[in-house]
């Protein structure tokens, strides 16, 4: 399990890296979370935001989630730097 993890941090860490290079090189950023999960359930992430953020994100992901599977409607989501709504339909396209 150590060695998946320890390959899961360095694609990780790979991703982020990435990530980084491509904001400071447009002049950009933004809040970004980079996830894998172990066969074994255990998480590895990557990211540019704060525990408050990540927690923002938890919630919002939940929401997506019953989103996807119909149990509610998704609120506005709110960007975890400004406070900010950002609609599903809005997220799905920026994605694109």
């Amino acid at each position: 399990m150590n060695d998946t993890i320890a390959i899961l941090e360095e694609i990780l860490g790979e991703a982020d890296a990435l990530i980084r290079q491509h904001e400071k090189d447009r002049g950009i950023s933004f809040p970004h979370l980079v996830v894998a999960v172990t066969p074994q359930g255990q998480i590895v992430h990557r990211s540019n935001v704060s525990p408050e953020a990540l927690r923002s994100f938890s919630e919002d992901l939940e929401r997506v989630a019953n989103e996807l599977t119909g149990q509610c409607e998704v609120d506005a989501i709110t960007n975890p730097l400004t406070a900010e709504p950002m609609t599903l339909e809005f997220m799905l396209k920026r994605a694109k």
